[in-house]
């Protein structure tokens, strides 16, 4: 599959992987982001699994930009409303949603891969 092949999948995967790690291994913190970037790469990587998924089931290989609208208010919905109910390690920061924003903003500009048509 060639999504693998694009820098603006490549990217906020490296980036989520290296936070990760300095994060969790207690490296370096940068208050900002371990806030926001993690919410960032959600936005960013999630529409590449339901391109995947539609590129395996139903043969498309682009997104249409109502799905990723959908898929964009449903991250913020589970990540912001659903989540802090479920668990009190959870806290709502509405902020969180304009970095899925941001995200999903990456993926239409960078991917290539969002058909507007429709």
């Amino acid at each position: 599959m060639r999504v693998y092949k694009s820098f603006s999948f490549w990217l906020p995967l490296s980036l989520f992987i290296i936070h990760q790690v300095l994060q969790k291994g207690e490296i370096y913190n940068i208050t900002f982001f371990d806030n926001y970037l993690d919410p960032f790469c959600l936005g960013a990587l999630v529409p590449y699994a339901l391109l995947i998924q539609n590129q395996i089931l139903f043969k498309r290989h682009k997104l249409r930009l109502n799905e990723l609208g959908i898929l964009t208010l449903f991250l913020c919905f589970v990540s912001e409303y659903l989540f802090p109910i479920i668990s009190n390690q959870f806290t709502r920061d509405w902020l969180d949603c304009f970095s899925i924003f941001m995200g999903a903003l990456w993926f239409f500009f960078f991917s290539k891969r969002v058909d507007s048509n429709y």
